[in-house]
């Protein structure tokens, strides 16, 4: 029996079936063809070969980058969630915002987002059909495979962003998406913020936000000013109420690549976006 993995994920299996209903569904937004559909989490957010150089060789990203961070994330995340459920008094330790940092810098570079966005930084040329300097695919599996950048992501992350988790006390939902790790900044425009004239892979955004379930998410703040009322509540819970759900559920829309997922198929809140945008 062959050990060859063709569908390859760039979003966790473990984690989308947290956004899955009672029956196993998960119900997804296609933003390109405006239609949604019910899938599952081995179906989403994948692509066949998608990791590989050469189709079926040297899978080891895959096979054992991807995994051991998958692995060691997927034990963790349900012990964090039962804390959260459980504990009152709840406060994420260093410890715990280590396991979450070094899980989310893998997550981060791992997507199709990131491998456009990263490729196109510096210019606008059509990647996949021009001359490129180096082929998107080979460049992503570089910067990928490069354990110093998923270092300073997660340093980045450990030393200069309020954590705050948002919990749902609304009758709506979390939506996530095949970009969970959302951004309020496109990559070029926080390098042109910076003043950046390379490429610094492990700048990010002032405001980030993941959804760990349809009830919780984590939002991450830049330490500065804007945020400084943040700090009195760095690594606790707040509850979110439902302007507060859909202004991150609008930014998952927003920030994903192409399709929107969650436990119910109720999109609605799609539809007044392409309204607000002057869409059908």
């Amino acid at each position: 029996m062959s050990d060859i993995v063709k569908n390859q994920h760039y979003v966790p299996q473990f984690y989308l079936n947290y956004f899955a209903n009672k029956n196993g569904r998960i119900f997804v937004y296609d933003k390109i063809n405006e239609k949604k559909f019910p899938s599952n989490s081995r179906g989403i957010a994948s692509e066949g070969y998608f990791y590989d150089i050469i189709k079926g060789k040297m899978q080891s990203i895959e096979k054992y980058l991807n995994r051991d961070y998958e692995s060691a994330f997927s034990k963790y995340l349900p012990s964090l969630i039962q804390r959260l459920e459980n504990d009152e008094d709840f406060y994420l330790t260093s410890d715990d915002k280590k396991e979450i940092a070094s899980f989310l810098s893998l997550q981060y570079v791992r997507t199709k987002r990131f491998r456009e966005e990263s490729v196109r930084l510096f210019t606008s040329q059509d990647i996949y059909h021009s001359e490129a300097f180096l082929p998107p695919k080979m460049g992503h599996i570089i910067l990928f495979s490069d354990p110093d950048l998923l270092d300073n992501i997660s340093a980045n992350l450990l030393q200069n962003y309020y954590w705050v988790i948002g919990k749902n006390e609304t009758s709506e939902f979390f939506y996530t998406s095949d970009n969970p790790f959302a951004q309020r900044e496109s990559m070029r425009e926080v390098h042109k913020k910076h003043q950046k004239e390379f490429a610094d892979f492990s700048l990010l955004s002032y405001e980030i936000a993941l959804p760990l379930t349809p009830k919780y998410l984590i939002t991450f703040y830049i330490k500065d000013k804007q945020f400084e009322e943040l700090k009195d509540i760095d690594g606790t819970v707040y509850s979110f109420n439902k302007d507060n759900v859909q202004w991150f559920n609008n930014l998952q829309f927003m920030k994903c690549y192409r399709q929107l997922y969650s436990c119910t198929d109720d999109f609605t809140f799609v539809e007044n976006i392409w309204g607000m945008m002057g869409g059908e």
